[in-house]
């Protein structure tokens, strides 16, 4: 169940949730394997779109005496992707892992694992289980909206860029990026933190973007990936919910304020 600490929103700021399990697989697994996936996924994934690398490759050529570099654009088939038919659930099988995202309306934690849960089996399925984990991560993409002129925004989010006192001129755009350090999980949370697209005159979007990630460097059967990916959860609420002010769970719990 979820984390009783964490209180679940009805009118959440969370536009994407991404789950992400990167691998390294063997060299000769032929990507096109993931192909038989779609036979189970296609009445819930119908569309899919191919994972392409573009890599440079490298040529010498002599004519006569000269000799010159050529190099050639090739693009590498590394996986694929499965849309959903409204395209608010993605999920990626590449040769570098797996990846679920799921787009606003996002309901838990515990039904969005338990679908990534489901979708990592067909992987698991098709690569086997002797395979290296090399990283998870969770990124949550939150996009306030902010009433213009009702109140400053740091009554709202507190984790948000200082000007300096006695520099009296507008913000009309920024940029911030933080780096935080979990020790005990030894993992990184990453903020990041911009305005958003306007879409209304009267309200002001942050988009407060929280990735949290661990690297692993281990075999599938010596993790418990889920309990590593529940930690991050954690920390992904920790640095959230404290960064956000009673006012704006306030504005979470009853919707937007007319």
């Amino acid at each position: 169940m979820d984390n009783p600490k964490y209180e679940t929103f009805p009118n959440a700021p969370i536009r994407e949730a991404l789950l992400d399990i990167g691998v390294e697989l063997d060299k000769d697994f032929d990507v096109n394997r993931f192909n038989k996936i779609y036979k189970t996924l296609k009445d819930r994934f119908p569309n899919v779109k191919k994972r392409k690398h573009f890599v440079d490759i490298e040529a010498k050529s002599i004519d006569g005496n000269l000799e010159y570099d050529k190099t050639y654009h090739d693009d590498k088939l590394v996986g694929f992707l499965y849309i959903s038919e409204n395209e608010n659930k993605y999920v990626q099988y590449r040769l570098d892992g797996f990846s679920y995202n799921i787009l606003t309306p996002y309901s838990n934690w515990e039904s969005f694992k338990l679908e990534a849960q489901e979708l990592w089996k067909l992987y698991t399925q098709i690569t086997g289980n002797h395979i290296k984990i090399n990283r998870l991560a969770l990124r949550y993409i939150n996009e306030f909206q902010i009433p213009i002129g009702e109140a400053p925004v740091t009554s709202y989010i507190m984790t948000f860029p200082h000007v300096a006192t006695g520099i009296n001129y507008p913000v009309s755009d920024f940029l911030m990026r933080l780096i935080l350090v979990n020790e005990d999980l030894k993992a990184l949370g990453i903020i990041t933190e911009t305005i958003g697209k306007t879409t209304e005159d009267t309200m002001l979007p942050i988009v407060f973007d929280i990735d949290v990630n661990k690297n692993c460097n281990s075999e599938l059967d010596q993790i418990d990936i889920w309990e590593i990916l529940d930690n991050l959860r954690d920390f992904k609420n920790d640095i959230f919910f404290k960064s956000i002010t009673d006012k704006a769970k306030e504005k979470f719990r009853i919707g937007k304020t007319e």
